[in-house]
């Protein structure tokens, strides 16, 4: 199964997630949206996915249309979204979280420390810092 990311654009904070799932969890490690996207094991670049920003009172982020952008201009037919909830456990009980075109997602504020127990693998500067991006 193609791996699942959770990321923004500093690799010190960086994760991704994997689809093995145990216990509602999923695995993190190392990467960002976009390579998570262009990454061709198992045809993923051309299978069409989902990546998002979360966080709370984000509506100015320009994250969405950035990695968009870059999408098309890779002609990628991916999207990424931006899911804006108080709650990181509304988050991962909503079908995003368990979408199978779900790969991956930035984390900002306030949830870069909340989601933390979600994740099952964290890079060691995620460790180190208690907070993930």
């Amino acid at each position: 199964r193609p791996a699942r990311h959770v990321g923004g654009l500093l690799p010190a904070f960086q994760l991704s997630r994997r689809v093995a799932a145990t216990a509602g969890k999923r695995k993190a490690s190392t990467t960002t949206c976009l390579s998570a996207a262009a990454d061709d094991t198992e045809g993923a670049s051309t299978v069409p996915q989902k990546f998002a920003i979360i966080g709370h009172n984000i509506a100015y982020s320009v994250s969405p249309a950035m990695h968009n952008a870059a999408y098309a201009e890779l002609g990628l037919p991916h999207t990424y979204g931006l899911i804006d909830e108080e709650s990181v456990a509304t988050i991962v009980a909503s079908d995003f979280w368990v979408d199978p075109a779900f790969r991956g997602m930035s984390v900002t504020i306030p949830h870069k420390q909340v989601i933390m127990p979600h994740l099952d693998e964290l890079s060691d500067a995620a460790e180190r810092i208690g907070a993930v991006n």
